[in-house]
């Protein structure tokens, strides 16, 4: 009885020791949500443009009507701004007095506001989701950054309904074909992943690109080139 007891004893002492230390070894995410918004949710950069307020294309090297004048410049024969002082081809641009139809295009910029035009660039950003050699079972930590991911897709206002592809690579070790295929499997494995965690499938698009893009500073074989990248579309 009293061997019994012990025996017991030890078991759940042992239980409890191992849950410990699973517990003690779950990995970390390696970013926030705050970093995934970061990443994709800041309004991208915008320049002024006057093409888009209708204006006619200029010739390769020409200023558009009235923009050297305000830039304290004169416009030449050739349509070219040039310092207001300037002697150029034969031409004395300094004394040059304004055109009527320079007046009428600096006024009418002048009441034009600016017109901004949306620069729009591809934003990649690496998930740091890993694999096992030859496998497309995500890591441990693998797992940990992808609910990260998961949970910055379902809760940050801007990018509830934002669309992402998933691309898939490989180390550089094994065939091309073989890594090709593997890649697709760790892309789709991504997605799977993230559709368990509640994101619609419908958001995700995965693509595998094999061994290629390997990352900077670290071997072609590296386990961190077995990964997937998340762009936004």
């Amino acid at each position: 009885m009293v061997t019994q007891l012990l025996r017991n004893a030890f078991l759940v002492i042992g239980l409890t020791l191992s849950c410990s230390a699973a517990w003690a070894a779950a990995p970390q995410a390696q970013y926030t949500v705050d970093d995934i918004k970061k990443s994709f949710a800041d309004p991208p950069a915008a320049e002024s443009s006057d093409a888009e307020a209708g204006q006619p294309a200029q010739a390769p090297g020409a200023s558009a009507s009235g923009a050297c004048e305000r830039n304290g410049k004169v416009t030449g024969p050739d349509g070219l701004c040039y310092p207001a002082n300037a002697s150029t081809a034969g031409f004395n641009l300094g004394r040059r007095a304004p055109s009527s139809a320079s007046k009428q295009g600096q006024a009418k910029n002048a009441a034009r506001p600016p017109i901004q035009k949306i620069v729009h660039t591809t934003v990649r950003r690496d998930l740091l989701i890993t694999f096992k050699q030859g496998s497309a079972e995500l890591t441990d930590q693998g797992q940990a950054n992808a609910r990260v991911f998961a949970t910055a897709l379902k809760e940050v206002p801007q990018l509830a309904e934002a669309h992402f592809q998933l691309a898939g690579y490989t180390d550089a070790s094994g065939a091309q074909s073989k890594n090709l295929a593997l890649s697709q499997q760790r892309a789709d494995a991504v997605k799977g992943f993230l559709m368990g965690l509640g994101v619609d499938g419908a958001r995700l698009t995965a693509k595998g690109y094999g061994a290629r893009d390997f990352l900077p500073g670290i071997p072609s074989t590296s386990p961190d080139n077995r990964r997937v990248v998340a762009t936004k579309e």
